[in-house]
């Protein structure tokens, strides 16, 4: 290069370096971000109601000769969840009513009663659904958009080995 040449770079470059730290600014403002999944979204994507493990529907015992609780329990296994609530809120109170009371919450859409019967399930280890309290309980975070303590409680989850939900866990976090 001759020496006029690098006098005339020399002389345009600050313009040239102003030019591309504005072009890649425009760029980085107008260029469309990754959507954002909702706590919502993440909800509806990931609730799944716990199964009926506490009474089965069992064939061979004809309707009538079954118990209040063994009615409670498969009407929640058939769908009927209003039923299914109104017969365990017969039951005497126990972690598993409240659990199962909190799922039918959770179906109906009353957020705000879910957190009142599994909060203490997943607050207290070695209730009978403890850890399935847990995991509900990071879902309804999720759904009340508190992003940030739904992800230490899914973190939580996912930091225990033997968790039951530890690969749901996972991949809520990864959704994340």
């Amino acid at each position: 290069m001759r020496r006029d040449d690098w006098r005339l770079l020399l002389t345009y470059l600050p313009s040239l370096i102003i030019a591309a730290a504005l072009l890649g600014v425009l760029i980085w403002r107008l260029w469309p971000a990754p959507e954002r999944i909702s706590g919502e979204e993440l909800y509806q994507a990931h609730f799944v109601p716990y199964p009926n493990v506490v009474a089965p529907i069992d064939r061979d015992v004809p309707a009538q000769e079954r118990s209040l609780r063994e009615h409670a329990y498969q009407a929640y296994e058939s769908y009927d969840y209003g039923q299914a609530d109104i017969l365990l809120a017969k039951l005497p109170a126990s972690d598993t009513t409240q659990f199962y009371r909190g799922m039918i919450a959770m179906i109906k859409d009353r957020f705000a009663q879910a957190r009142s019967f599994l909060s203490p399930l997943a607050e207290e280890e070695g209730e009978a659904f403890h850890e399935a309290g847990e995991w509900y309980e990071a879902l309804l975070l999720l759904r009340e958009e508190k992003l940030n303590a739904a992800r230490r409680r899914l973190e939580m989850i996912a930091s225990e080995p033997s968790h039951p939900f530890l690969e749901r866990a996972q991949r809520l976090l990864d959704d994340m």
